[in-house]
């Protein structure tokens, strides 16, 4: 199967004028969004397996670059036509020939863009500062034991930090490298990403399939969404819990700790997700599994929790709010029971997107068993 690009410029997805109209609506005006699918080109590497792939949009081209398994490809979108038309190059670093976990991350305002993926206990990273035209390559990109499941983030210096400004004087953006096999190692970079400090495992009371690294842009402050955390605040090791939460840092990865949401039971499924609102940094966190969809939000960096969710008679609202009782199947109309591979983005305050994956599972069996015939009933959809 070719891998479909579902993504313009600003979130995963387009949101384009109906069939008929001859431009998109201006943004944020009302109407029904409208998805369009890009094909990786037949003779660009990877047209038929990316295998885990990531993509990135640096601000200052609006490009939009996917990391296909080993093959960078960069998409280049003509919206004076409508639909908009994609011109592709492959743009890989001659230094990353093969990875096992790709991983590729644009930072939204240097446009500096980190492209690659893990090679055993090390990730094989390439940097541009040109739109992909030339490559550097990230050093020292090695976090011994635990070399899996990495990702990369990037935004400000933590504004509480007292090393802070002295850091900015060497790159204006901090960069973070996290990876995971049974615990969570990470790196600071001061160069944005050129070298890196070295590893430090983090402590605090989280553990299971971490999620991608996110940073605020209002404060700095930097987490990693955990699926098995345990309540309250915990700087130092203890066992994990059973929550969905997260790891974070407030002074640019020289010390971590944890916070879960108190309500929010994590079940079997996959990475959840967070991201901050860019004017005051509130935390938007989300998980899609065996329990269902949620979503929760935070305005003091997970310390508490909102009240979401419409008023319903006798029903206290809930601050870990379950979407799964508002999508349903587009064919056989059923709710949603299972869902996994949440994505968040967040923009103003109180503007915030989800996509994830979901299944009414018909048979009743949990579908996470991908290569048994007990999942074969379940069809995923993917929603936003």
């Amino acid at each position: 199967m070719r891998i479909l690009l579902l993504a313009l410029a600003g979130l995963l997805f387009a949101l384009l004028a109906p069939a008929g109209h001859a431009a998109s609506p201006v943004f944020g005006s009302p109407g029904a969004p409208r998805f369009d699918a890009y094909y990786i080109p037949e003779d660009l590497g990877s047209a038929h397996g990316a295998a885990e792939p990531t993509i990135g949009i640096p601000w200052n081209t609006d490009h939009t670059f996917f990391q296909a398994f080993a093959n960078t490809h960069k998409a280049v979108f003509d919206d004076s036509v409508f639909p908009p038309t994609a011109a592709w190059t492959d743009v890989t670093p001659a230094f990353t020939p093969i990875n096992v976990d790709p991983m590729l991350h644009a930072d939204e305002q240097t446009g500096r863009i980190y492209a690659g993926g893990l090679l055993g206990p090390c990730s094989l990273m390439g940097i541009s500062d040109d739109d992909g035209a030339t490559w550097t390559p990230s050093g020292n990109m090695c976090s011994g034991a635990q070399f899996d499941h990495q990702s990369i983030g990037s935004g400000p210096w933590s504004a509480t930090a007292p090393d802070s400004a002295a850091r900015e004087l060497i790159y204006p953006r901090a960069t973070y490298y996290c990876a995971q096999l049974q615990l969570t190692a990470c790196a600071t970079s001061l160069d944005g990403g050129r070298a890196w400090l070295p590893f430090t495992e983090v402590t605090g009371a989280c553990g299971g399939l971490h999620g991608h690294i996110s940073v605020s842009e209002a404060t700095g402050f930097a987490a990693v969404p955990h699926g098995g955390c345990a309540a309250g605040e915990n700087p130092t090791p203890v066992s994990a819990g059973s929550l969905v939460g997260f790891a974070y840092t407030s002074d640019n990865g020289a010390t971590w700790s944890s916070r879960a949401h108190p309500g929010a039971a994590d079940g079997v499924g996959f990475d959840p997700d967070l991201a901050f609102s860019r004017a005051s940094g509130w935390m938007w966190l989300a998980q899609a599994d065996a329990e269902g969809i949620h979503i929760a939000l935070s305005k003091d960096e997970g310390a508490n929790w909102e009240i979401l969710g419409l008023s319903t008679p006798g029903v206290e609202p809930s601050n870990w709010l379950a979407l799964n009782t508002t999508f349903t199947d587009p064919v056989t109309g059923q709710p949603l029971v299972y869902g996994a591979f949440p994505d968040l983005e967040a923009g103003d305050d109180l503007r915030a997107a989800l996509a994830f994956l979901g299944t009414t599972d018909p048979a009743g069996e949990q579908p996470f068993t991908d290569c048994s015939e007990v999942s074969d009933a379940n069809v995923w959809h993917y929603y936003l």
